[in-house]
């Protein structure tokens, strides 16, 4: 084996063993998922005909759709922000993004219902699907 699969491996085994095994645990579900290996959900033996389905992290930070899935959608801007601040960047971009989500909503679904509100945002025809 070549030299960066040895240091790969030292730097693997320098991992404190709870953190390396669940890391590799999340790998490792994440990779037999993806490939049907074992199937995403599973029926739980405690509560009948309920599917649950089988997440690993690794799933929730590279797959955005499922992060919106399985959580409610007026809560994802905040799990979205968490991983920001759990990861160390910068909370701005994600701040920006829930001020604009809320100048959209308040134009688009409050505005027009007020008197003698209207529809400030409208779809250019080109964009229409005949």
């Amino acid at each position: 084996m070549g030299m960066a699969y040895q240091t790969f491996q030292q730097e693997y085994m320098q991992i404190p063993p709870v953190t390396r095994a669940y890391t590799t645990a999340c790998v490792l579900t994440t990779l037999a998922v993806t490939v049907d290996f074992i199937s995403g959900t599973f029926v739980s033996p405690f509560f009948r005909e309920q599917q649950l389905d089988i997440i690993s992290p690794f799933q929730l930070y590279f797959n955005p759709i499922l992060i919106w899935k399985h959580f409610q959608a007026p809560y994802l801007p905040w799990v979205l922000l968490a991983f920001s601040i759990l990861l160390g960047n910068s909370v701005t971009v994600d701040l920006l993004g829930m001020t604009v989500g809320h100048i959209y909503y308040f134009v688009e679904d409050v505005f027009p219902l007020m008197p003698n509100g209207t529809h400030l945002l409208k779809t250019p025809h080109i964009l229409y699907i005949s």
